[in-house]
Protein backbone atom coordinates (compact mmCIF):
# COMPACT_ATOMS: atom_id res chain seq x y z
CA UNK A 1 0.00 0.00 0.00
CA UNK A 2 1.10 3.56 -0.66
CA UNK A 3 2.06 5.49 2.45
CA UNK A 4 -0.46 8.21 3.27
CA UNK A 5 2.19 10.91 2.71
CA UNK A 6 2.37 9.83 -0.93
CA UNK A 7 -1.22 10.94 -1.45
CA UNK A 8 -0.14 14.55 -0.84
CA UNK A 9 3.47 14.37 -2.12
CA UNK A 10 3.83 14.83 -5.91
CA UNK A 11 7.13 12.93 -5.82
CA UNK A 12 4.95 9.82 -5.53
CA UNK A 13 2.49 10.85 -8.26
CA UNK A 14 2.17 10.65 -12.02
CA UNK A 15 -0.49 12.35 -14.13
CA UNK A 16 -2.11 10.98 -17.28
CA UNK A 17 -3.55 13.67 -19.54
CA UNK A 18 -6.11 12.81 -22.21
CA UNK A 19 -6.67 14.25 -25.67
CA UNK A 20 -8.25 17.71 -26.03
CA UNK A 21 -12.02 17.88 -26.25
CA UNK A 22 -13.21 21.08 -27.95
CA UNK A 23 -16.45 22.01 -26.20
CA UNK A 24 -17.26 25.41 -27.68
CA UNK A 25 -15.96 27.86 -30.25
CA UNK A 26 -14.66 29.67 -32.04
CA UNK A 27 -16.22 32.54 -30.12
CA UNK A 28 -15.41 36.02 -28.92
CA UNK A 29 -18.26 36.32 -26.42
CA UNK A 30 -17.08 34.21 -23.47
CA UNK A 31 -14.20 32.25 -21.90
CA UNK A 32 -12.15 35.31 -20.97
CA UNK A 33 -11.58 33.97 -17.44
CA UNK A 34 -11.08 30.61 -15.73
CA UNK A 35 -14.07 28.27 -16.00
CA UNK A 36 -15.83 27.82 -12.65
CA UNK A 37 -18.46 25.33 -11.53
CA UNK A 38 -20.56 24.29 -8.54
CA UNK A 39 -22.81 21.35 -7.63
CA UNK A 40 -26.16 22.38 -6.19
CA UNK A 41 -28.20 19.45 -4.86
CA UNK A 42 -27.03 17.16 -7.66
CA UNK A 43 -27.16 19.76 -10.44
CA UNK A 44 -23.89 21.08 -11.87
CA UNK A 45 -23.66 24.73 -12.90
CA UNK A 46 -20.69 25.88 -14.97
CA UNK A 47 -19.78 29.46 -15.87
CA UNK A 48 -17.85 31.20 -18.63
CA UNK A 49 -17.24 34.93 -18.61
CA UNK A 50 -16.18 37.89 -20.74
CA UNK A 51 -16.92 41.12 -18.84
CA UNK A 52 -20.32 39.62 -18.07
CA UNK A 53 -20.88 36.10 -16.71
CA UNK A 54 -22.79 33.29 -18.41
CA UNK A 55 -24.14 29.87 -17.52
CA UNK A 56 -22.53 27.40 -19.96
CA UNK A 57 -23.16 24.05 -18.21
CA UNK A 58 -26.40 23.02 -16.47
CA UNK A 59 -27.29 19.43 -15.72
CA UNK A 60 -26.41 16.32 -13.71
CA UNK A 61 -22.66 16.44 -14.51
CA UNK A 62 -19.87 18.56 -15.94
CA UNK A 63 -20.66 17.36 -19.49
CA UNK A 64 -24.12 19.00 -19.61
CA UNK A 65 -22.99 21.77 -21.97
CA UNK A 66 -25.60 24.31 -23.09
CA UNK A 67 -25.84 25.08 -26.81
CA UNK A 68 -25.79 28.82 -26.05
CA UNK A 69 -24.42 30.61 -22.97
CA UNK A 70 -27.12 32.17 -20.77
CA UNK A 71 -26.63 35.46 -18.86
CA UNK A 72 -26.77 35.12 -15.07
CA UNK A 73 -27.28 38.81 -14.22
CA UNK A 74 -23.62 39.50 -13.41
CA UNK A 75 -22.53 42.26 -15.76
CA UNK A 76 -21.04 45.73 -15.81
CA UNK A 77 -22.15 48.04 -13.03
CA UNK A 78 -21.49 51.64 -12.08
CA UNK A 79 -18.76 51.29 -9.49
CA UNK A 80 -15.77 48.93 -9.11
CA UNK A 81 -17.35 46.65 -11.73
CA UNK A 82 -17.87 49.28 -14.42
CA UNK A 83 -15.60 47.33 -16.79
CA UNK A 84 -17.11 43.93 -16.03
CA UNK A 85 -17.97 41.12 -13.60
CA UNK A 86 -16.34 37.69 -14.00
CA UNK A 87 -17.69 34.90 -11.74
CA UNK A 88 -14.45 33.10 -10.86
CA UNK A 89 -15.75 30.88 -8.05
CA UNK A 90 -19.06 29.68 -6.60
CA UNK A 91 -19.88 27.44 -3.65
CA UNK A 92 -22.98 25.68 -2.39
CA UNK A 93 -22.75 25.10 1.36
CA UNK A 94 -25.97 23.15 1.91
CA UNK A 95 -28.33 26.05 2.63
CA UNK A 96 -31.44 25.32 0.48
CA UNK A 97 -30.78 26.75 -3.01
CA UNK A 98 -28.34 29.47 -1.89
CA UNK A 99 -25.05 29.67 -3.82
CA UNK A 100 -22.27 32.01 -2.72
CA UNK A 101 -20.47 33.65 -5.65
CA UNK A 102 -17.14 35.48 -5.76
CA UNK A 103 -16.56 37.59 -8.83
CA UNK A 104 -13.57 39.41 -10.25
CA UNK A 105 -14.40 43.03 -11.09
CA UNK A 106 -12.59 45.83 -12.93
CA UNK A 107 -12.93 49.58 -13.28
CA UNK A 108 -11.06 52.58 -14.77
CA UNK A 109 -9.95 50.25 -17.56
CA UNK A 110 -8.08 51.24 -20.71
CA UNK A 111 -7.17 47.87 -22.21
CA UNK A 112 -5.56 49.41 -25.28
CA UNK A 113 -3.00 51.06 -23.01
CA UNK A 114 -0.86 48.12 -21.93
CA UNK A 115 -3.97 46.26 -20.66
CA UNK A 116 -4.42 48.89 -17.95
CA UNK A 117 -7.22 48.20 -15.45
CA UNK A 118 -8.00 48.20 -11.71
CA UNK A 119 -8.96 44.84 -10.18
CA UNK A 120 -10.81 43.78 -7.06
CA UNK A 121 -13.12 40.99 -5.85
CA UNK A 122 -16.75 41.16 -4.73
CA UNK A 123 -19.54 38.96 -3.40
CA UNK A 124 -22.68 37.81 -5.22
CA UNK A 125 -25.44 35.43 -4.19
CA UNK A 126 -27.86 33.13 -6.01
CA UNK A 127 -31.17 32.05 -4.51
CA UNK A 128 -32.22 29.82 -7.43
CA UNK A 129 -29.48 27.21 -7.34
CA UNK A 130 -26.85 29.07 -9.35
CA UNK A 131 -28.96 30.02 -12.38
CA UNK A 132 -28.87 33.77 -11.71
CA UNK A 133 -27.04 36.01 -9.22
CA UNK A 134 -27.46 39.36 -7.52
CA UNK A 135 -24.99 41.75 -5.85
CA UNK A 136 -26.30 42.28 -2.31
CA UNK A 137 -25.87 45.73 -0.77
CA UNK A 138 -24.27 46.95 -4.00
CA UNK A 139 -21.97 48.84 -4.35
CA UNK A 140 -20.74 47.92 -0.86
CA UNK A 141 -20.21 44.22 -1.65
CA UNK A 142 -16.43 44.21 -2.17
CA UNK A 143 -14.52 41.56 -0.23
CA UNK A 144 -10.93 42.09 -1.48
CA UNK A 145 -9.41 45.48 -2.24
CA UNK A 146 -5.72 46.48 -2.26
CA UNK A 147 -4.14 48.59 0.41
CA UNK A 148 -4.07 52.35 -0.24
CA UNK A 149 -1.19 53.23 -2.52
CA UNK A 150 -0.93 49.74 -3.99
CA UNK A 151 -1.95 51.00 -7.41
CA UNK A 152 -0.42 52.05 -10.70
CA UNK A 153 -1.38 54.25 -13.63
CA UNK A 154 0.65 52.36 -16.24
CA UNK A 155 -0.39 48.68 -16.11
CA UNK A 156 -2.78 46.20 -14.51
CA UNK A 157 -3.20 46.85 -10.82
CA UNK A 158 -5.23 45.84 -7.79
CA UNK A 159 -6.08 42.38 -6.43
CA UNK A 160 -8.13 39.83 -8.37
CA UNK A 161 -7.89 36.81 -10.70
CA UNK A 162 -8.90 34.52 -7.86
CA UNK A 163 -10.32 31.15 -6.85
CA UNK A 164 -12.01 30.15 -3.58
CA UNK A 165 -11.28 26.71 -2.09
CA UNK A 166 -13.45 25.46 0.79
CA UNK A 167 -12.53 22.80 3.34
CA UNK A 168 -14.56 21.53 6.30
CA UNK A 169 -14.14 24.74 8.35
CA UNK A 170 -12.87 27.62 6.21
CA UNK A 171 -12.96 29.32 2.84
CA UNK A 172 -9.60 30.26 1.28
CA UNK A 173 -9.41 32.90 -1.43
CA UNK A 174 -6.22 32.85 -3.51
CA UNK A 175 -5.73 36.04 -5.53
CA UNK A 176 -3.15 37.75 -7.73
CA UNK A 177 -1.67 40.84 -6.16
CA UNK A 178 -0.64 43.24 -8.90
CA UNK A 179 1.97 45.84 -7.98
CA UNK A 180 2.69 44.27 -4.56
CA UNK A 181 4.67 46.21 -1.97
CA UNK A 182 7.35 43.48 -2.07
CA UNK A 183 8.20 44.62 -5.61
CA UNK A 184 8.10 41.20 -7.32
CA UNK A 185 5.83 42.21 -10.21
CA UNK A 186 2.90 39.96 -9.27
CA UNK A 187 2.50 37.67 -6.26
CA UNK A 188 -0.11 35.31 -4.86
CA UNK A 189 -2.05 36.54 -1.85
CA UNK A 190 -4.47 34.65 0.39
CA UNK A 191 -7.52 35.55 2.44
CA UNK A 192 -9.67 33.42 4.76
CA UNK A 193 -13.28 33.45 5.91
CA UNK A 194 -15.10 30.87 7.99
CA UNK A 195 -17.26 28.41 6.09
CA UNK A 196 -20.15 29.35 8.35
CA UNK A 197 -19.94 32.99 7.21
CA UNK A 198 -20.53 32.11 3.56
CA UNK A 199 -17.76 34.52 2.56
CA UNK A 200 -19.92 37.65 2.77
CA UNK A 201 -18.38 41.13 2.86
CA UNK A 202 -16.58 41.77 6.14
CA UNK A 203 -15.84 38.09 6.74
CA UNK A 204 -12.48 37.98 4.94
CA UNK A 205 -9.02 38.43 6.49
CA UNK A 206 -5.81 38.49 4.48
CA UNK A 207 -2.76 36.44 5.44
CA UNK A 208 -0.07 38.82 6.73
CA UNK A 209 3.13 37.91 8.58
CA UNK A 210 1.95 34.44 9.49
CA UNK A 211 -1.60 35.31 10.57
CA UNK A 212 -5.00 35.94 8.98
CA UNK A 213 -5.18 39.35 10.60
CA UNK A 214 -5.33 41.95 7.82
CA UNK A 215 -8.72 43.23 6.57
CA UNK A 216 -9.85 41.89 3.21
CA UNK A 217 -10.79 45.40 2.10
CA UNK A 218 -7.77 47.69 2.17
CA UNK A 219 -5.40 45.44 4.12
CA UNK A 220 -1.86 44.39 3.22
CA UNK A 221 -1.00 40.74 2.55
CA UNK A 222 2.06 38.52 2.53
CA UNK A 223 3.20 36.59 -0.52
CA UNK A 224 2.25 32.90 -0.51
CA UNK A 225 5.11 30.84 -1.88
CA UNK A 226 4.61 27.53 -3.61
CA UNK A 227 1.24 27.39 -5.40
CA UNK A 228 1.62 27.20 -9.18
CA UNK A 229 -1.21 29.70 -9.55
CA UNK A 230 -4.35 31.14 -8.00
CA UNK A 231 -6.57 28.33 -9.38
CA UNK A 232 -6.68 26.29 -6.15
CA UNK A 233 -9.07 23.48 -5.22
CA UNK A 234 -9.67 21.43 -2.09
CA UNK A 235 -9.46 17.66 -2.56
CA UNK A 236 -12.05 16.36 -0.11
CA UNK A 237 -10.94 12.76 -0.53
CA UNK A 238 -7.36 13.50 0.53
CA UNK A 239 -7.91 16.58 2.74
CA UNK A 240 -5.38 18.66 0.83
CA UNK A 241 -5.16 21.47 -1.71
CA UNK A 242 -4.10 21.38 -5.36
CA UNK A 243 -3.07 24.45 -7.33
CA UNK A 244 -2.92 24.86 -11.10
CA UNK A 245 -0.83 27.32 -13.06
CA UNK A 246 2.48 28.08 -14.73
CA UNK A 247 5.52 26.02 -13.74
CA UNK A 248 8.18 27.84 -15.73
CA UNK A 249 8.61 30.42 -18.47
CA UNK A 250 8.90 27.73 -21.15
CA UNK A 251 7.63 24.62 -19.35
CA UNK A 252 3.87 24.78 -19.19
CA UNK A 253 0.91 24.35 -16.86
CA UNK A 254 1.36 22.16 -13.79
CA UNK A 255 0.06 21.12 -10.39
CA UNK A 256 1.27 21.65 -6.84
CA UNK A 257 -0.06 20.07 -3.63
CA UNK A 258 -0.13 20.90 0.07
CA UNK A 259 -2.08 19.98 3.18
CA UNK A 260 -1.85 23.64 4.24
CA UNK A 261 -2.97 26.63 2.14
CA UNK A 262 -0.11 28.79 3.45
CA UNK A 263 2.98 26.57 3.23
CA UNK A 264 4.46 23.21 2.29
CA UNK A 265 3.57 23.36 -1.41
CA UNK A 266 5.31 20.81 -3.65
CA UNK A 267 5.13 20.77 -7.46
CA UNK A 268 4.51 17.76 -9.68
CA UNK A 269 7.78 17.14 -11.51
CA UNK A 270 6.37 17.39 -15.04
CA UNK A 271 3.72 19.83 -16.29
CA UNK A 272 0.31 18.66 -17.47
CA UNK A 273 0.83 20.63 -20.68
CA UNK A 274 4.05 21.75 -22.33
CA UNK A 275 3.55 25.14 -23.95
CA UNK A 276 5.13 27.12 -26.73
CA UNK A 277 6.33 30.56 -25.85
CA UNK A 278 3.40 32.75 -26.73
CA UNK A 279 1.98 36.19 -26.19
CA UNK A 280 -1.28 37.92 -25.36
CA UNK A 281 -0.34 40.24 -28.23
CA UNK A 282 -1.97 38.37 -31.12
CA UNK A 283 -0.21 40.17 -33.94
CA UNK A 284 0.81 37.46 -36.43
CA UNK A 285 3.02 35.53 -36.60
CA UNK A 286 2.38 34.29 -33.05
CA UNK A 287 2.18 30.86 -31.43
CA UNK A 288 -0.90 29.20 -29.95
CA UNK A 289 -2.14 30.46 -26.58
CA UNK A 290 -3.40 28.37 -23.66
CA UNK A 291 -5.01 30.63 -21.04
CA UNK A 292 -7.20 30.59 -17.94
CA UNK A 293 -6.61 27.00 -16.77
CA UNK A 294 -9.04 25.53 -14.26
CA UNK A 295 -10.09 22.17 -12.81
CA UNK A 296 -13.39 20.37 -12.21
CA UNK A 297 -14.47 16.82 -11.53
CA UNK A 298 -17.50 15.10 -13.05
CA UNK A 299 -19.65 16.72 -10.37
CA UNK A 300 -18.04 20.17 -10.41
CA UNK A 301 -15.14 22.08 -8.89
CA UNK A 302 -15.75 20.55 -5.46
CA UNK A 303 -15.20 17.09 -6.99
CA UNK A 304 -11.49 17.43 -7.82
CA UNK A 305 -9.72 14.36 -6.41
CA UNK A 306 -7.80 11.75 -8.46
CA UNK A 307 -9.78 11.89 -11.72
CA UNK A 308 -10.84 15.27 -13.07
CA UNK A 309 -10.80 17.63 -16.05
CA UNK A 310 -8.36 20.38 -16.98
CA UNK A 311 -10.29 23.23 -18.63
CA UNK A 312 -8.73 26.13 -20.53
CA UNK A 313 -9.22 28.74 -23.23
CA UNK A 314 -7.32 28.01 -26.43
CA UNK A 315 -6.27 30.19 -29.36
CA UNK A 316 -4.76 28.62 -32.47
CA UNK A 317 -1.51 30.04 -33.87
CA UNK A 318 -2.09 33.52 -35.30
CA UNK A 319 -5.71 33.53 -34.06
CA UNK A 320 -7.22 36.56 -32.34
CA UNK A 321 -9.36 36.68 -29.19
CA UNK A 322 -12.43 36.63 -31.45
CA UNK A 323 -11.63 32.96 -32.11
CA UNK A 324 -11.43 31.43 -28.64
CA UNK A 325 -12.08 27.73 -27.99
CA UNK A 326 -13.29 26.22 -24.71
CA UNK A 327 -11.29 23.00 -24.23
CA UNK A 328 -11.03 20.25 -21.64
CA UNK A 329 -8.74 17.25 -21.08
CA UNK A 330 -9.19 14.35 -18.70
CA UNK A 331 -6.49 14.09 -16.00
CA UNK A 332 -5.90 10.98 -13.90
CA UNK A 333 -3.49 10.90 -10.97
CA UNK A 334 -1.73 7.67 -10.06
CA UNK A 335 0.24 6.97 -6.89
CA UNK A 336 3.38 4.94 -6.35
CA UNK A 337 5.00 3.45 -3.25
CA UNK A 338 8.32 4.97 -4.32
CA UNK A 339 9.31 8.34 -5.69
CA UNK A 340 8.84 8.94 -9.41
CA UNK A 341 11.93 10.04 -11.36
CA UNK A 342 11.71 13.53 -12.80
CA UNK A 343 11.02 13.44 -16.52
CA UNK A 344 9.56 9.94 -16.41
CA UNK A 345 6.91 9.61 -19.16
CA UNK A 346 3.44 10.33 -17.84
Amino acid sequence: AVANAGLHDPRFMTARVGAPDYLFGPTGTSYDSPFSSVNVQGQVRGYGCNQESHLVIAGPNISALLSDPKPINLTRGTYLDSCGSWLNSAHYLGDQSIVHGFYHEEWHCDYARNSYTNKSIAYAVSSDGGLTYSKPNYPHNAIILPAPGNTSAVHQTGEGDHTVAVDEENMYLFFTEWDPPQGFGTTIGLARATRASGGVPGAWWKYLDGKFSSPGVGGQSSMIRGPTGTAVFYRQKHKDFVSLGGVGIEQGIGLAFSTSPTEGWMTLSDPLLHLDRSSWNRTAPVAELVAYPSLAGDLGAQDVNDDFYLFYTYLEPNASFADRYFVRRRVTLKYSARAVDEGQPQ
